[in-house]
């Protein structure tokens, strides 16, 4: 397992997560805020606990 900064997805692929897989681990008290940065739109931000 090695720790990932970005995750490219060409125009009209798909970004799938599963175990064993490219996936997402949090750490109890953690936040995730992942930047979600597009081509064509403004980057959105998603924020979770």
């Amino acid at each position: 397992m090695r720790e990932l900064n970005t995750v490219n997805c060409p125009p009209g692929a798909a970004v799938h997560a599963a175990p064993g897989a490219l996936h997402f681990v949090l750490i109890l008290g953690s936040e995730f805020s992942p930047s979600l940065k597009f081509r064509d739109a403004a980057p959105l931000t998603v924020k979770g606990p």
